[in-house]
């Protein structure tokens, strides 16, 4: 399968996570990583899987919010769908602010919006830089979720 792992990142934490699960996921399947900043709707098209990740952000005054770059990004996919793409979902977050991984809830819900069908439960990282062996486990389980889905 042809996957695409589109990101936004801050600090760079969602960048290495990206790689992460690129790595994980390449020994079975085609893995591109991009920027979401850098992405238009129409080439999500030519992915049979979308993976979204982006760190909690406070965006607009509002906390525990996808990185501004993925706003952009809904901007730009308003009339579109994601009919019939399979997708899942990962953020980073800080599990001492007062939303954690907000950016997962309204990432799943645009999701929803444009009629994606999200196939594992969502990944959430806690302090990616700071329980880096945790969460480089966390991610490993994560990714044998999702190709284990993606063998059925």
């Amino acid at each position: 399968m042809n996957i695409g792992i589109f990101y936004a990142t801050n600090s760079g934490g969602t960048e290495m996570a990206s790689q992460m699960i690129a790595d994980h996921l390449s020994s079975k399947h085609t893995v591109n990583v991009k920027r979401i900043i850098d992405t238009e709707p129409n080439e999500l098209s030519s992915y049979d899987v979308i993976i979204l990740g982006s760190p909690s952000w406070d965006y607009d005054g509002k906390e525990g919010q996808p990185h501004d770059d993925f706003w952009e990004f809904k901007r730009k996919m308003e009339g579109k769908t994601l009919e019939g793409k399979k997708v899942a979902i990962f953020g980073l977050g800080d599990s001492s602010y007062k939303i954690f991984t907000g950016s997962v809830d309204v990432m799943e819900e645009w999701v929803k919006q444009w009629n994606g069908s999200q196939i594992i439960p969502s990944l959430r990282i806690d302090k990616f830089y700071y329980q880096q062996a945790e969460n480089t486990e966390l991610i490993e389980e994560w990714c044998k979720q999702l190709l284990a889905a993606l063998s059925q």
